[in-house]
């Protein structure tokens, strides 16, 4: 049986290139015996209770009486603890550019419209494929990922990506669930090596941290590849939403008791003129993203192998 552990970095993409979910792969036994020497590390002197990235970025809760030297150094004995073990460890990617056009209001209760969403199934189909290459067998694969509010939904994605066997990298899939981070030394070390991959891929520099574990554990990369159409998927949501909107918003004003009621015929003739403008409009760009997907020979080919095995459930 296998574990592996996640925490994400680079939340914010104001700041950040990129969403990074970082995180080791490792057996139960090695898992127990990195965990206990993570303990001690922790507790040597300058001692901490747990490991937060942020806290150590910050120089607050945790390393609050450290110093930027100091806490570079327990970041340093930290990942040589790690080193020590066969962990190996893992980076998935996603670029924020993918998501330009998205509308947070727009896109709400669609699957995959968040970063974190791709973040999660990057990880874990990154692990997954990685652990068949390399490492082929039946041993299934348990992931525990730091709790957050996106995670639910994508453990329930996991759960039905597993039962359906038209997603065969998912076979040794096993339980998903969600960790602390403050109780789960796995978890801080994912937190580690997060916090190091996302600063590289900010700043192009690497600590030496991220060198020990790229030189002894080794790191690999899974960058998240979306469908090409995603960007004009969010971007059609965007335009829909509006004219939503714009039509909610004109069946609220022609109410009698409305507070802003239009004043006239020509008011109301204008703005079903520019509604109906809008819509149009978007019935332009949706058939334009139509037009596309029936020219992708990749979409096209998924949807024939999709179809046909549905079909054959049924």
């Amino acid at each position: 049986m296998f574990r592996a552990f996640f925490d994400e970095s680079g939340t914010d993409p104001k700041k950040n290139k990129a969403l990074v979910l970082g995180g080791f792969l490792g057996s139960v036994e090695e898992w127990e015996r990195a965990s206990d020497a993570w303990d001690a590390c922790l507790h040597a002197t300058p001692s901490i209770e747990y490991f937060k990235d942020s806290e150590r970025k910050s120089l607050d809760g945790q390393f609050v009486k450290f110093n930027r030297a100091t806490a570079d150094a327990k970041v340093l004995a930290l990942a040589t603890t790690i080193s020590q073990f066969a962990l190996l460890g893992f980076c998935a990617t996603v670029s924020y550019t993918w998501f330009m056009h998205r509308d947070a209001k727009a896109s709400r209760g669609y699957v995959g419209a968040r970063v974190y969403d791709w973040g999660f199934l990057t990880a874990t189909s990154g692990v997954l494929q990685h652990l068949d290459s390399k490492h082929p067998g039946s041993d299934l694969v348990d992931f525990i990922f730091d709790s957050r509010t996106e995670l639910r939904a994508c453990i329930e994605i996991y759960d039905r990506m597993k039962a359906d066997r038209f997603f065969a990298h998912m076979a040794r899939a096993g339980e998903c669930i969600p960790g602390d981070d403050k109780q789960l030394a796995a978890l801080q070390m994912a937190d580690l090596l997060a916090g190091e991959c996302c600063d590289h891929m900010d700043t192009k520099e690497r600590s030496d941290a991220f060198i020990t574990i790229r030189d002894n554990n080794r790191i690999v990369h899974v960058p998240c590849l979306p469908p090409p159409q995603l960007p004009n998927t969010f971007k059609l949501q965007k335009i829909g939403h509006a004219v939503q909107k714009e039509a909610t918003e004109y069946l609220r004003r022609a109410r009698k008791n409305s507070l802003d009621r239009f004043k006239s015929a020509e008011e109301v003739e204008n703005y079903v003129s520019d509604l109906q403008m809008h819509e149009a409009y978007f019935n332009l760009e949706y058939q334009r993203h139509i037009s596309q997907l029936g020219n992708n020979d990749d979409y096209q080919t998924f949807m024939k192998k999709y179809l046909a095995r549905s079909s054959k459930e049924k």
